[in-house]
């Protein structure tokens, strides 16, 4: 399916600011088209190229749309899946560099060190 062939009560992908978050991503239910231009709610994408209407030269820090098709479905799967793996992995990159480390036992800092060696050594 292409943006052309988009009419209301079609589901298309939003990319939210697409140069910022590649991953992310959702699904929208269009409300009306007109022949250029596909409303979701009060924002208005062009039909030619998902861009968002008004933009103009700033496309990189505007969402825009792509159609909701098997490729595009499957793309942003992967993209959310990446997404949530990144904001898993920066929770526990947080969680560690806030950590006192003078506050733990002999013992706890060994294991950490050990842990630490065995995936040095892995690379």
């Amino acid at each position: 399916m292409a943006l052309s062939d988009v009419k209301a009560g079609d589901e298309v992908i939003v990319v939210e600011r697409p140069l910022y978050n590649l991953n992310r991503m959702h699904l929208a239910t269009v409300d009306r088209t007109t022949a250029t231009q596909i409303i979701l709610g009060n924002t208005r994408f062009w039909r030619k190229n998902g861009l968002r209407v008004g933009v103009g030269e700033r496309w990189y820090i505007s969402d825009c749309i792509v159609p909701a098709d098997d490729e595009h479905r499957a793309a942003m799967a992967t993209a959310q899946a990446e997404w949530a793996e990144e904001q898993s992995r920066n929770d526990l990159v947080r969680m560690v560099a806030d950590t006192r480390w003078r506050n733990l036992p002999t013992s706890a800092l060994e294991r950490i060190v050990a842990i630490i060696e065995a995936e040095k050594g892995e690379e």
